[in-house]
C-alpha cells in the first residue's frame, strides 16, 4: 500500500469503527475507546504499510497525552487505552485462559465487558461489514457470568477456564 493512502485508511476505518459503536451504545468513554483504538497505526513507519505491528502498544502510550491534551475526563482515557491494548488479542484469542483474563481486565476497566465487547465487534465490522457476528464480542457478556459464577465455587484458574471453555463451545 503507497504511504499516500496507508494512514489514510486507518482514519477512515476509526470513524467506521466509531459509527459502529454508536450502533450499539451512547456511552462516551466506550465511543472515545472505539474512535482512538487503532490510534497507534499512525507512529508505524510508513515503509512496514499495510501492517502496523505493535500499533496496540504505541496507541496505548499515546492515549494518555492527548487526553491530557483534549481534556479527556480519566474513564474516557482509561477506557481508550484498554482498547487500544487489547482490540487485536481480542480477535485472536483462542485460548479461555487468555480470554477469560481479557474478559476480566475489561470488567476491572471503566470500558467494562460490553463496552470492551462492543469495541471488538465495531472493530470487526467497521471495514464495510454489514453486522457480521464475532465471536468474543458475542459471547464476552455469558463468558463472563461463566467466570463469575465459577469463582463463587473456586478461585482455580483451570477450573474458571473450563467454565470459560464450556460457554464458548455453547
Amino acid at each position: 500500500m503507497s504511504s499516500r493512502w496507508g494512514s489514510f485508511y486507518a482514519y477512515i476505518h476509526s470513524a467506521l469503527v466509531l459509527g459502529k459503536a454508536a450502533e450499539r451504545t451512547r456511552e462516551h468513554h466506550v465511543l472515545c475507546a472505539a474512535l482512538l483504538h487503532d490510534i497507534g497505526k499512525g507512529v508505524t513507519d510508513p515503509s512496514l504499510w499495510p501492517r502496523h505491528i505493535g500499533h496496540e502498544k504505541a496507541g496505548a502510550e499515546m492515549i494518555p497525552a492527548l487526553g491530557e491534551k483534549y481534556g479527556l475526563p480519566d474513564d474516557w482515557i482509561a477506557a481508550s487505552q484498554y482498547a487500544a491494548r487489547y482490540h487485536m488479542a481480542a480477535h485472536t484469542a483462542k485460548k479461555a485462559g487468555k480470554i477469560a483474563e481479557m474478559i476480566l481486565g475489561a470488567a476491572r476497566n471503566p470500558i467494562g465487558v460490553d463496552g470492551f465487547a462492543t469495541v471488538v465487534w465495531a472493530d470487526h465490522n467497521g471495514r464495510g461489514r454489514e453486522n457480521v457476528p464475532n465471536a468474543f464480542a458475542d459471547s464476552a457478556t455469558d463468558v463472563y457470568k461463566a467466570i463469575v459464577e465459577a469463582s463463587k465455587h473456586s478461585h482455580d484458574p483451570s477450573k474458571i477456564a473450563q467454565a470459560v471453555s464450556k460457554t464458548l463451545k455453547g
